[in-house]
């Protein structure tokens, strides 16, 4: 979980985490910072309270793919991706997304920055 502490613990880099059943387990400062959103909004609440309507079957069907499989497609590559902000406005937001399986669980942490001028 080191590597995946250190993503979290960066000050300037919007970041999420995930356990394997979909679940926000933390953001840091930089996440609230930058989407308007408190540990309060989101700890406890499924991933998909930040996945745009439009997005969430496919990631839904990805999520359990990598689960089935624990053949990541995805992880490590920059993605231009839409995210939705507290206020409910759709962002364009480069995600990189990492994972590490702890004690037979898989622990998924994302980089989220909104990419300027695009929505």
């Amino acid at each position: 979980m080191n590597n995946l502490s250190g993503l979290m613990a960066q000050e300037n880099l919007p970041a999420i985490m995930v356990n394997d059943k979909g679940f926000i387990v933390n953001i840091n400062t930089a996440f609230e910072t930058a989407y308007g959103y408190t540990k309060t909004d989101l700890v406890g609440k499924p991933l998909s309270i930040i996945i745009p309507e439009n997005l969430r079957h496919a990631h839904d069907i990805g999520f359990s793919r990598f689960l089935k499989t624990e053949k990541p497609t995805l992880l490590g590559q920059p993605l231009q991706l839409t995210i939705q902000n507290a206020a409910g406005a759709v962002l364009m937001a480069e995600h990189n997304i990492y994972a590490e399986k702890i004690d037979n669980e898989w622990v998924f942490v994302a980089s989220i920055q909104v990419i300027s001028g695009k929505t």
